[in-house]
């Protein structure tokens, strides 16, 4: 019959290993007769109609169009498996595939392929809200969105009211507030669930940190303050030390090294990000040292 133009669809994007009852293949030959097949679990078997084709050929290339019904194929606005290929080319095996690693039994290899309009985001106001906060509520703003859209908070679908078709407003519950970090928001169309639309960060973020005692026992420098921060850092005499503890009081283990000629040495707290930073300073003073080695730092802020 001379070189095919075939096309394979998984109508309900079941992704299985073998053809099921929703794999279809619709394929033209050169003289733009189609023929339409089903899957059985197994392999396919022959089906009819929901495709017809438009051919137009030279003396040396041909192009071909397949039109599918979409009904044939669940309808609109729902995300499918797709592979193309050409296939009997110069023999019955020689074939060129798109996707190249799709296989011709095998759905789970063909393409992720929309049929309809994936939504598009611009903007997420608030782009950000301090670590611990309550319920917050956010607007999306970008185009597409259809009756019953939802905001996705990391893949996690938020309650959600569709303002109109460029405009979606969602709740962020404080339990997905309790921890600092970045986000993705993204917006899903009913039915395209596998098919989001474009993200944008959210994040929860860190406070700045305050100091307003230090204590230091042996190497263990034990500080005072407020908003320190999960994995915070303290800062001593030029060096990063790891500091356990959050709230309102961390410590950290100094080296020996950093104790020699520590008079007047700074001492601050850095919060990670996002958001956080280094806290106000403190300088280590000429208090006396007792013998077991315990400073206590007057509190000097820098200016």
């Amino acid at each position: 019959p001379g070189t095919l133009a075939v096309v394979r669809v998984d109508s309900d994007y079941g992704r299985r290993g073998a053809p099921g009852a929703n794999d279809h293949v619709f394929y033209t030959d050169e003289a733009g007769v189609v023929s339409t097949f089903n899957g059985n679990g197994n392999g396919y078997v022959a089906w009819s109609g929901g495709a017809s084709a438009q051919i137009s050929a030279n003396a040396t290339t041909w192009n071909a169009e397949l039109r599918i019904n979409a009904s044939v194929v669940g309808g609109m606005n729902h995300v499918i498996g797709l592979a193309a290929e050409q296939a009997w080319v110069a023999s019955n095996s020689d074939r060129y595939a798109w996707p190249q690693r799709s296989e011709l039994a095998n759905p789970s290899t063909w393409a992720t392929t929309v049929l309809g309009d994936v939504s598009q985001i611009s903007d997420v106001t608030p782009p950000s809200t301090p670590v611990g906060s309550g319920d917050t509520a956010i607007t999306v703003n970008g185009s597409g969105f259809a009756a019953g859209a939802t905001v996705q908070f990391n893949g996690t679908a938020l309650a959600t009211t569709v303002i109109s078709a460029t405009q979606l407003q969602a709740t962020i519950p404080a339990a997905s507030l309790a921890t600092a970090g970045m986000v993705n928001i993204t917006a899903v169309n009913p039915g395209l669930e596998a098919a989001p639309s474009n993200a944008l960060p959210f994040s929860a973020t860190n406070p700045l940190p305050q100091l307003t005692q230090a204590e230091l026992n042996g190497t263990t420098l034990t500080l005072t303050g407020s908003s320190f921060a999960a994995g915070a850092t303290v800062q001593f005499n030029g060096n990063d030390y790891p500091a356990s503890g959050e709230g309102t009081q961390i410590s950290a283990t100094v080296s020996d090294a950093d104790l020699v000629g520590s008079d007047g040495a700074p001492v601050t707290v850095f919060n990670p990000g996002p958001g956080g930073g280094v806290s106000n300073v403190v300088t280590l003073g000429d208090a006396p040292v007792a013998n077991n080695r315990t400073l206590y730092l007057p509190l000097i802020n820098s200016r």
